[in-house]
């Protein structure tokens, strides 16, 4: 494979110079370097103690901020450097920034779907309905008068909370009576980008030791040790598309699509709401039918956030996904002393 060489793992503390190698060095440093070589070298005169601290303002986030901290010593024939660093990055949302959420006739494919939620369902999949704002006839009837499944329309909470309707009222093509089959193009979008971030939390933690000990006058004993630690997440939509419908055992029967009973609480609301322009109301006040819904035009949550990863700083219900790591390596060698041995104190 090709070797990665992470750059955060080495404290900046511990950096004495860095060395740039614009032309090949293969002859140096191997054919891996036939593009160049970038060397970070190590302090070799620190002598007592090195902190310091830095804060970066950021509009819309609590900064970046981070600390170094190193001791070295030389002399006597031996010549140590230990050195600590962490660094934090704060959250940057995506609604941070004016440019990032657009509106959807600006930019369509700027996080908008048409698979969210609010969603566009079947609501009534046995009997014509009536859209109330474009007066048209919605059947999910074939022409052997067997529910089909095409009749999916926008939830009509969409605009109210927050999604947008697409192409109000329209249909392909017009019905006109039952029999015929229209497939709905009024569809209810929502954005999920508002759940993400431009820059995610993230702490960095380094630690370098390194000790050279003259061993005679032309031998040196050194060893190194590097620790790094990175802790962040990646915050994303609340939940994605069930992209697999379930099988026609799991949907009661039916030809695949997920239902929604007749008895969940969510669908009798929706239906009592929003009453006859639901077209879902039988006299008592009771969904008709179970509502359906095609794989692709839902989600189980989205502008609502997701109920179950609220809570703490996730006040918008994105879904979080943690991403930890951890690094070590030793190195310990015995090799022909330098010309400029380690001093000794006199």
């Amino acid at each position: 494979g090709i070797p990665i060489v992470d750059i955060n793992l080495i404290p900046s503390a511990a950096i004495g110079r860095v060395e740039v190698l614009k032309d090949g060095a293969a002859a140096t440093y191997g054919s891996d370097a036939i593009a160049g070589v970038v060397n970070f070298i190590t302090r070799t005169d620190q002598q007592g103690f090195l902190v310091s601290g830095d804060y970066r303002y950021i509009d819309g986030s609590k900064g970046d901020y981070g600390t170094a901290m190193s001791y070295g010593h030389s002399g006597n024939g031996v010549r140590m450097l230990a050195s600590f660093g962490y660094q934090h990055r704060s959250e940057l949302r995506t609604t941070d920034r004016d440019f990032t959420i657009q509106p959807y006739a600006n930019n369509p494919q700027g996080g908008w779907t048409g698979g969210g939620n609010p969603g566009n369902l079947d609501f009534n999949a046995t009997v014509p309905f009536l859209d109330p704002v474009s007066g048209r006839l919605f059947t999910g009837y074939g022409a052997n008068g067997v529910s089909n499944g095409v009749n999916f329309v926008r939830d009509l909470g969409c605009e109210s909370l927050g999604g947008f309707r697409s192409v109000a009222g329209s249909t392909t093509p017009t019905p006109t009576a039952v029999g015929t089959i229209a497939v709905p193009t009024d569809r209810c979008f929502n954005n999920y980008g508002q759940f993400g971030n431009l820059v995610e939390p993230e702490d960095r933690y380094q630690a370098y030791a390194e000790v050279a000990i003259d061993l005679t006058s032309s031998l040196q004993f050194t060893a190194t040790a590097l620790y790094g630690a990175t802790s962040t997440r990646i915050t994303t939509s609340p939940t994605y598309l069930p992209t697999l419908p379930p099988s026609a055992n799991a949907a009661g029967g039916g030809a695949g699509f997920f239902q929604v009973p007749t008895y969940a609480p969510a669908l009798r609301d929706y239906c009592q709401v929003y009453g006859a322009a639901a077209g879902c109301l039988t006299a008592n006040g009771t969904p008709l039918a179970p509502a359906l819904a095609f794989p692709v035009l839902f989600r189980p949550a989205l502008l609502g956030g997701n109920p179950v990863m609220r809570g703490g700083d996730n006040d918008r219900g994105s879904a979080f996904s943690k991403r930890q790591s951890e690094e070590m390596r030793f190195t310990a060698v015995i090799v022909p002393a330098p010309h400029d041995r380690i001093a000794t104190e006199q």
